[in-house]
């Protein structure tokens, strides 16, 4: 194993950690949850991205990640725009970022990017993590595998039939 893989992976046991103790402890579902998300969601990002932001950089994009994705009220696409901090040559820089929950169209993320560049918009990064999610209906007893209500479950991959 190389020293930047070995680095790279002692980062992501970091995060976990990190995020197991910022959001986890309530159950071993959730813990697992949480586990199996962080490590989709840092799954896509480039190796050159990932050193250069300091882990509590990492760790807070992470968290507003997964509080953006806990509900879904219905299968129409959901954007949010958040204030955020981006790491360059050991100094923070105020950023703005783009979040987008929405059914399994990649040509929409392209678009929307697309879109961006032609306002003269810096893109940084573009992290396009999709997951195949059960969702459970606000009050329901059990998880309907529905494309909306409160996230329930992340599959390990798309072959678990979940909706996005």
């Amino acid at each position: 194993m190389s020293k930047e893989s070995r680095s790279r992976e002692l980062q992501l046991d970091t995060i976990l950690a990190a995020v197991a103790l910022a959001l986890g402890g309530k159950s071993a579902a959730k813990d697992d949850l949480l586990h199996r998300f962080t490590k989709r969601y840092l799954g896509n990002t480039s190796s050159d991205d990932s050193p250069a932001q300091s882990t509590e950089l990492i760790l807070a994009d992470i968290i507003q990640a997964w509080h953006f994705i806990q509900e879904r009220k219905s299968s129409r696409p959901i954007i949010a725009f958040e204030e955020g901090l981006l790491e360059e040559n050991g100094r923070q820089l105020p950023t703005t970022v783009v979040r987008v929950l929405l059914d399994d169209k990649p040509f929409i993320v392209d678009s929307l990017r697309q879109a961006l560049l032609r306002t003269n918009v810096t893109i940084k990064t573009v992290r396009n993590t999709v997951l195949f999610s059960g969702r459970r209906k606000t009050g329901a007893a059990k998880d309907s595998l529905g494309r909306s209500g409160q996230l329930s479950d992340i599959a390990t991959s798309s072959a678990d039939d979940y909706n996005a």
